[in-house]
């Protein structure tokens, strides 16, 4: 993704765009530079503001999932559907606007936050909020857990309603390989995996209504739900499968490094090993 220096609009965001642009071009002027764009919007970001020529830029879509370890479960009938937020603490993943919506829905679903911190960035959410938040009965607090596919498979419905600026968010790739129905924003990254009303709902960044309206659909028609589960995991096996961004980065290698008409000396057997 794009990130904190190219989306946010404050003042030192604005000066580091400023400073990195010469940095950029000069980086990035090589004959055999090639730049990997997880999403269409982001490269054409880098197009259009002269930054690379399009010749020198790829699209390989997200970083891929096992899908064989992300894999469907049956949702768990639980008396109150489980919403799942997942990923680095940052303001802009939209963790403000999921804890806005449980705090409204409240009573109608649990909702649970499993998280780490991002410390280094301007964008940290404090590490005593999600305390907080679950002492105040809104959230369920996780903290970091390497068990995610546990994680989702105790989970109805995932939401990131991010802003940040995504390539294409790995949790919601997670979500939808294993079969579960995801909310998140109409924006660059968010949308390559998540189509609109088919895998789930997408929503205008920052619009709290717009986003409680879509999580409660999601709450109260499990059909929806199960339709948008199994649509979502077989756009993750068409596009979004590790071996299938393995095969596309490992041929952009063999573009760049193997002579014309001399036989491939990397394979994807390397990556296996």
């Amino acid at each position: 993704g794009l990130g904190y220096v190219i989306i946010n609009n404050d003042f030192k965001a604005k000066l580091l765009r400023i400073l990195s642009r010469p940095a950029f071009k000069l980086a990035l002027a090589g004959a055999e530079t090639r730049i990997v764009f997880q999403n269409a919007d982001d490269q054409n970001v880098f197009i259009n503001h002269g930054l690379i020529a399009a010749e020198h830029t790829t699209l390989i879509r997200g970083s891929g999932v096992d899908t064989d370890y992300f894999k469907p479960t049956t949702e768990n009938a639980t008396e109150k559907p489980i919403v799942l937020f997942a990923g680095r603490l940052l303001w802009q993943k939209g963790i403000g606007e999921f804890v806005a919506v449980a705090r409204r829905l409240q009573g109608s679903a649990i909702f649970r936050v499993a998280g780490y911190e991002a410390s280094t960035s301007p964008l940290n959410v404090p590490p005593t909020q999600l305390p907080a938040w679950h002492d105040d009965g809104l959230i369920e607090w996780l903290g970091k857990r390497d068990d995610m596919p546990k994680v989702y498979a105790e989970s109805n419905i995932v939401c990131l309603p991010s802003t940040y600026g995504e390539g294409v968010p790995k949790v919601l790739i997670e979500a939808a390989s294993c079969a579960r129905a995801c909310v998140t924003t109409d924006t660059p990254g968010c949308r390559e995996i998540v189509r609109r009303d088919q895998n789930g709902l997408l929503v205008p960044p920052g619009d709290i209504d717009a986003l409680t309206l879509a999580v409660s659909t999601l709450i109260e028609n499990p059909q929806l739900r199960q339709s948008m589960a199994d649509a979502g995991r077989q756009i993750v096996l068409d596009s979004f499968s590790l071996r299938q961004v393995v095969d596309e980065t490992i041929a952009l290698y063999r573009s760049l490094l193997d002579p014309p008409g001399e036989s491939s000396r990397i394979s994807a057997n390397h990556y296996e090993a």
